[in-house]
């Protein structure tokens, strides 16, 4: 079970219905797995409301190729169901950026796991 902390100001300003359907959306997405959970914390810096560039994640890594591949198709994919959010207004779409962004980055770390 991962646990992805985003901006707790953030998360705090949407309802828990809000945060159970990006919960949803980033499991649909592969983003997350069942039982994985998104909190508040305030030592997180507020996301910007966009997705980060894959070209910020400091690939490529010298892990498994199609690992990463797999990581970013998945990525990207949560990126566009966060862009299409109709709940929680623009904030929504922020944290889950932010959620995507975070099992973007435990997932290359996995990649380099033997």
């Amino acid at each position: 079970m991962a646990t992805i902390k985003v901006n707790n100001l953030q998360w705090s300003s949407i309802t828990s219905e809000e945060q159970q359907l990006l919960i949803e959306t980033l499991i649909k997405a592969g983003s997350l797995k069942e039982g994985d959970e998104i909190i508040g914390d305030d030592e997180v810096p507020p996301h910007p409301n966009e997705p980060i560039p894959v070209s910020d994640f400091g690939l490529p890594f010298a892990g498994d190729g199609a690992c990463e591949i797999a990581c970013t198709a998945t990525y990207d994919y949560a990126c566009g169901l966060c862009a299409g959010l109709t709940i929680g207004g623009p904030v929504a779409a922020t944290l889950c950026y932010a959620a995507a962004s975070a099992a973007y980055g435990i997932c290359l770390k996995e990649c380099l796991s033997p």
